[in-house]
């Protein structure tokens, strides 16, 4: 009897200590709007849905004249992730839901035809080049996005945090 106490109690003390290092991820499904929740219901996070991951992917392809909608490709891109990360890292924090990894972002546009080509020096992007921009802020780990190019300018792109806009890489697509 005694062994079992001692099993509930280190059984508690852990259910406790991961709850209390979870972060406000979970929380936020205690409150979420009602949209969120039927999202959800029907296997998608709306926030990625509404991110700048499908945004700039869509803005991308329809100016290689192919008309598809960011909250399609948000969908497909959530289709095809096979690790379900955003719902375990949201369990951190539910930001970390809007993210679109780079490779995952590649291997949509592989799946959907493209060919990437990855550059690292935003002076590589010539006129006539249509791209997928990801930048981050100097001054906050957390911003990161995705922007696309030539829908904004190099300008606009590196001016988007301000001072403090970091150029990462550029995904160049073509058919």
């Amino acid at each position: 009897m005694d062994k079992l106490k001692s099993m509930v109690v280190v059984l508690i003390t852990a259910i406790f200590f991961l709850l209390m290092s979870a972060g406000c991820g979970p929380f936020y499904y205690l409150n979420e709007p009602s949209e969120h929740k039927a999202m959800r219901g029907e296997g998608y996070e709306l926030c990625h849905l509404q991110s700048c991951g499908p945004q700039s992917l869509s803005d991308a392809f329809k100016l290689l004249g192919i008309d598809k909608e960011p909250f399609t490709i948000g969908k497909e891109i959530q289709d095809l992730d096979r690790t379900h990360y955003r719902a375990i890292m949201s369990l951190a924090h539910h930001d970390f839901t809007k993210i679109t990894c780079p490779p995952e972002l590649k291997k949509y546009c592989y799946h959907s035809g493209f060919t990437v080509t990855t550059i690292t020096d935003i002076n590589e992007l010539k006129t006539g080049d249509v791209s997928i921009v990801l930048i981050r802020s100097t001054d906050d780990f957390q911003d990161w996005h995705y922007m696309c190019y030539p829908k904004y300018s190099i300008s606009e792109i590196l001016t988007y945090f301000g001072d403090n806009t970091k150029f990462i890489k550029a995904y160049i697509l073509t058919k």
